[in-house]
Formats: structure tokens, sequence, C-alpha cells
């Protein structure tokens, strides 16, 4: 009997090792979601809370298995409420994988937009650059126009100036006349 209880014991160990590394596992997954996925936090809290529940659930596990050295009477009765019970932790364990997997297909469906949309934002800003570059190019061509039409007025003046003096020496050769 106490052979039993030593593989039992043994056993539920290795199971409680098994829960305890998944437990580990599971909070640093959930960390690395809460950074990633800022929409899930409310979602992440349940979840956290669930395991402190377990947590609980777990210690009294651990305690009842403790007394049970004091209570070798009632081993046998005590060992198939820790079947259930550990069935039980299994279902919820088994739960929050299936949950942990939904959630790793959000990130990865969410890491697909974030992709999607870096190749979109490369897209408007090679275009933004395009137009900046063509706009630069209209404004050079147009300070060349205005500088030329500048010129052209310029000589307009000068050739008006011109005409006005040359009319005045006309004026005066005639009425010199």
């Amino acid at each position: 009997m106490a052979e039993k209880m030593d593989t039992i014991l043994q056993m539920l160990e290795q199971m409680n090792q098994q829960m305890d590394k998944g437990f580990g596992e599971v909070n640093e997954r959930i960390g690395k979601l809460e950074s990633e996925t800022a929409g899930n936090t409310e979602r992440l809290e349940r979840m956290e809370e669930r395991m402190i529940s377990m947590e609980g659930r777990m210690s009294a596990v651990e305690k009842t298995i403790v007394s049970m050295d004091g209570r070798l009477s009632s081993v046998e009765g005590t060992i198939v409420s820790m079947d259930g019970r550990l069935s039980s932790v299994e279902a919820a364990v088994a739960s929050i994988e299936g949950r942990m997997g939904t959630m790793e297909e959000t990130i990865i469906s969410v890491e697909g937009r974030l992709d999607r949309m870096e190749g979109d934002i490369t897209i408007i800003k090679d275009a933004v650059v395009h137009n900046l570059t063509e706009t630069r190019s209209h404004v050079k061509h147009f300070e060349k126009m205005q500088e030329r039409q500048q010129r052209v007025i310029e000589l307009l003046s000068l050739r008006a100036f011109e005409h006005e003096a040359d009319i005045r020496d006309i004026r005066r050769m005639l009425n010199h006349q």
C-alpha cells in the first residue's frame, strides 16, 4: 500500500511538475501576447485569474497528498477523488492550450496585416517621394520660366526706354528744322 502511495505520489508530483512547467510556459506566452496584442488585455487578465485559481487548486491537491500519510484508511477513496480533480485540471489545461492556439492564430493574422500595412506604407512613401521629386522639378521649371520672363520684361523695358529716347530725339530734330 505504501508503494502504491509512493508511486501515486511520484506520478502526482510528475504531473504537478509538468503542470507547473506548463503553467510557466503559458505565463511566458501570455506575456508575449500582451505586448503584441493590446486588444486582448482583458482576455489575458481573465486567463491569469483562471491560472491563479488553478494554482490554488493545485495547492489544495498538494495539501491533500501531504495529509494522505496520516489517513491510510481512506487512501483509496482519496485517490479516486484526486483522479477526478486531475482530470478536470487536465481538461482545463487542454482548454487553455486551445485558447492559446486561437490566440497564436490571431497574432499570426495580425502580423500578416501588419506586413501588408508595411508594404502599403512603403508604396505610399515611394509615391510621395516620386511626387515630391516631380513637384521640385516643376518648381525649378517654373522658376526658370519666371527668370526668362523677367529677362524679357527687362529687355522690353530697356527697349521701351530706348524707343522713348529715340522719339524725343526725333521730335527735337523735327522741332528744330
